[in-house]
């Protein structure tokens, strides 16, 4: 196991990680919250020779323990070759105060969900006007529900289980509430029903990617979403969300400073 130390200090960075190996090695990389053990990435993948990692951090903490280890257990013969830090390619987006205040608050919620109160019939936690409700479980009509949160379309408060959003990376908890607040408050806005999935699911990622957030992070939020709930709706929309993040990412280059 390898490991070691950044001090991002909460600014939003990329890092890329090269790692050589002259056997065919599957690894896990970590990054986590040297203070909360708040887990802010969970990456594998397979090193033969050379590999460059691109790792995204648009959220960060003050000081932040990158590991790598092998994905199974046992010995290793991977190690660290390169590693540099670089900033975060940012793309246009059009951000209402309102967006950014709630951004605000759920990130601040998304870096702390581990360490925060939960009970049956919730902590309330609010900022700037929004306000999530915290439980254990998700309810409807007394049965507890696969969904990791769910937004009220009157009140626009969104009621967040912490069962699930224990086990998410920062990342994945923030794809859920910016997926919520679409609902809610963006749906509306390009001319949706509030209950809209298609549109919420593809208004949010628009937003995440084009501020930095990681294509396999969000993939990763909506396939624990959907590993619960495996039908033809969700299958389609899982589609639809791989179809733009590929879209996105072609343009990425041109369009992104």
């Amino acid at each position: 196991m390898m490991e070691f130390d950044l001090a991002p200090y909460n600014m939003p960075f990329n890092l890329e990680l090269t790692l050589r190996s002259s056997l065919p090695t599957k690894v896990l990389i970590l990054a986590k919250d040297i203070e909360s053990n708040e887990t802010y990435l969970e990456r594998k993948g397979k090193v033969l020779g050379q590999r460059k990692f691109t790792l995204k951090f648009p959220l960060s903490p003050s000081r932040l323990r990158i590991v790598v280890r092998p994905a199974h257990g046992g010995r290793s013969d991977v190690w660290i070759h390169h590693i540099k830090v670089r900033k975060v390619r940012i793309c246009p987006v059009d951000l209402s105060p309102q967006d950014k205040r709630f951004m605000g608050f759920a990130g601040w919620f998304s870096k702390n969900a581990d360490k925060r109160i939960a009970a049956d019939k919730g902590v309330i936690y609010k900022k700037d006007g929004f306000q999530i409700i915290y439980v254990n479980r998700v309810h409807d009509q007394g049965q507890p529900m696969t969904t990791p949160a769910v937004v009220g379309n009157t009140s626009g408060n969104i009621i967040v289980a912490k069962h699930y959003f224990k086990d998410y990376t920062v990342p994945m908890r923030m794809c859920v509430l910016m997926h919520e607040y679409a609902h809610k408050f963006k749906n509306p806005e390009y001319g949706r029903k509030i209950q809209n999935e298609m549109s919420a699911d593809l208004i949010s990622v628009h937003m995440l990617l084009a501020l930095g957030y990681s294509q396999m992070e969000i993939l990763y939020c909506y396939a624990a979403i959907f590993s619960g709930r495996d039908n033809k709706e969700n299958r389609k929309r899982f589609a639809a969300i791989e179809e733009y993040i590929e879209i996105f990412t072609r343009g990425e280059l041109k369009a992104c400073a």
